[in-house]
């Protein structure tokens, strides 16, 4: 490795496809443990963020590392299944980064297998203020009384909705899952076999993205797991009533196709071709991009409560590493949730900012993340749970999958289901 390598304060790691090839374009961040020499204490630092939000992470890590000398992050962005395959060998072998953000659904495996440390002594007056960080966050990452992380992002998932559609139909934007609901039915144009120019009220998306689903089942009264997260309640009456619902409307009434993936439901909302669709503030700039007149309300309101799904990003810091490193790890994690840095990230990346006293007028150059501000209940629904990505991929989704395909009622695949998600959760 050449000296201008090992003094570069930023790398990105890139996965290149050419001729069928995966590439890798540059190397992980070195061992989180190594010891510093005279000079800025290094620390490094993985993520996922790869997409149009990536150049806004690289342009205020570069402006930390050029704001001050004491400190230089090295920064690793790479494909996030590609990270979750390297984070626990990687930290297994002392070559683990000093620095992770994760998703929130993560955050408890690797507190439990100990490769992070709590992190509380980092909030308090000159350090991380928690009164105006996202609760959602703050509880995702309290394990045990201890808190083990600071937020890097965290948006609600909302309801776009396709204005030109809707004012075709003669609907209003929906705020209960019944005027959803019907909303969908009425925008719905389907013709069996017309898979290309079908118009759907809804494009829910089931797998290789975010997962919605759960918000339909809170809304009305079910879920996963019990409130202390070890009992399994997927067999629910409420879930069960909900599952069959909308079976029914997207089986026999058409509303959304069944079984796509989330990348293929917004396609189908940027082509026109969907009345709603729920994603988060990074859907935003393509929908513009393709010309949709959209505008964004709250996960509609269901017959017991208002709730949506939070999808965010804490950044969590490694045990084991020196007290340099630490109070470096600290010092990052206040310039990024500084008021500045939040109104830059903010204004690039369309994500609301992770401090809430920020004014909204100093976001004016970009209109989405006040959109986002505006959710109700955000939540991270499955916080506390170690198996949660494994539930949802290997439980929770192929027991909606079966039902919606007609492989079952819900009344005959929930109980089954709720048995296996019961044996995760141990």
């Amino acid at each position: 490795m050449t000296a201008q390598r090992r003094t570069r304060r930023w790398r990105v790691a890139a996965i290149g496809l050419a001729a069928g090839l995966v590439l890798p374009l540059a190397a992980c961040a070195g061992p989180a443990q190594q010891p510093q020499a005279s000079g800025p204490t290094h620390i490094t630092f993985w993520n996922w963020y790869q997409g149009s939000d990536g150049p806004t992470v690289e342009a205020l890590v570069k402006k930390f590392n050029e704001s001050q000398s004491k400190v230089v992050v090295d920064m690793t962005i790479m494909p996030k299944d590609t990270m979750i395959q390297k984070l626990l060998p990687a930290y297994a072998s002392g070559d683990g980064p000093t620095l992770i953000a994760v998703g929130h659904e993560m955050t408890t495996q690797y507190i439990t297998k100990k490769v992070v440390q709590p992190i509380d002594d980092f909030y308090g007056e000159g350090k991380l203020d928690k009164s105006v960080l996202p609760k959602a966050t703050i509880d995702a990452t309290t394990y045990d009384g201890k808190l083990y992380g600071a937020p890097m992002s965290a948006a609600p998932l909302m309801l776009y909705y396709n204005k030109t559609l809707f004012a075709k139909a003669g609907v209003n934007p929906p705020t209960t899952l019944t005027e959803m609901a019907e909303a969908a039915k009425k925008i719905t144009v389907y013709k069996e076999g017309e898979n290309t120019t079908n118009i759907y009220g809804l494009a829910q998306g089931m797998f290789s993205g975010i997962h919605s689903w759960t918000a339909y089942f809170r809304n009305d009264g079910g879920g996963y797991v019990s409130e202390d997260r070890k009992k399994s309640i997927l067999d629910s009456p409420e879930n069960i009533k909900v599952l069959n619902y909308w079976t029914d409307l997207f089986r026999n009434s058409h509303i959304s196709p069944i079984g796509i993936s989330v990348p293929d439901a917004q396609a189908l909302f940027a082509a026109g071709r969907a009345g709603m669709v729920i994603d988060g503030p990074w859907g935003a700039g393509n929908y513009k991009k393709s010309g949709v007149d959209f505008g964004v309300v709250a996960f509609p309101k269901g017959s017991v409560t208002q709730t949506t799904m939070i999808v965010g990003t804490p950044i969590l810091v490694a045990s084991g590493i020196s007290d340099a490193q630490r109070q470096a790890s600290l010092e990052f994690l206040k310039f990024w949730n500084s008021t500045e840095s939040q109104t830059t990230w903010a204004v690039k990346s369309g994500y609301p900012p992770t401090r809430s006293d920020i004014p909204m007028a100093d976001l004016s150059a970009n209109p989405v993340p006040e959109m986002f501000t505006k959710a109700v209940g955000a939540e991270s629904h499955m916080r506390g749970v170690v198996n949660f990505q494994t539930i949802l991929d290997d439980v929770v989704n192929p027991a909606i999958q079966k039902v919606m395909n007609g492989q079952g009622t819900a009344e005959e695949v929930l109980p089954e289901a709720s048995k296996q998600l019961q044996a995760l959760l141990g």
